[in-house]
């Protein structure tokens, strides 16, 4: 945020600075402010179709946060994969708790996408919040059943909490879906004949 606006500073009228700081305050909650950087954006510079599509969607949404046209979808995708690759740099830099919120957000502008729960489950996981990643995974499932490694992380973490059918129903549905999944597999096996 601080860059753009020492950006603006020294050239208000740079189309690119304009539309990434309306960007970024837009994921940091402030509509107000990144909506007109958008639109400014797309005054400076007509001819980019990409400012012009984005200025389009925050008007769009910010009549109806649902609204389902073309600008607005493309718009909202935009801030997803911008979230999500925040999150990823978060992650790198050993600030998880960021990294959830950031996934969070992007889960917000999209709640069917699969992907993004999945993505949330294993963040928790790492961060040894098993009960929360459980439910993440849970709400990717219901989203896409078909998402083998989800099983997989699902049954893992019933495993460690000792609800070992569950788990096992898991892992078995995850090879069901992926029959070369060496570590569903792996965990299986584990879970068939547990340690003593």
């Amino acid at each position: 945020g601080r860059l753009y606006a020492r950006a603006l500073a020294l050239q208000a009228d740079w189309a690119e600075v304009q539309h990434r700081a309306g960007i970024v305050q837009i994921m940091q909650g402030d509509g107000s402010g990144g909506g007109p950087r958008l639109r400014r954006a797309a005054e400076l510079e007509p001819s980019n179709l990409e400012y012009g599509v984005h200025a389009e969607g925050w008007a769009a949404l910010a009549r109806d946060r649902n609204d389902a046209s073309p600008a607005a979808r493309s718009l909202r995708e935009y801030l997803v994969v911008s979230h999500r690759q925040a999150a990823g740099v978060l992650a790198k830099r050993g600030r998880t708790e960021e990294a959830v919120l950031q996934l969070r957000k992007a889960v917000e502008l999209d709640p069917d996408r699969a992907d993004l729960q999945e993505e949330i489950g294993i963040t928790l996981a790492s961060l040894g919040r098993g009960g929360e990643a459980m439910a993440a995974f849970e709400a990717a499932l219901r989203r896409n059943p078909g998402l083998a490694a989800s099983h997989n992380n699902l049954g893992f973490l019933l495993l460690q909490a000792g609800q070992r059918d569950a788990a096992m129903a898991h892992f078995r549905e995850a090879l069901r879906l992926a029959p070369d999944f060496e570590l569903a597999r792996n965990n299986l096996s584990q879970a068939v004949s547990p340690r003593r």
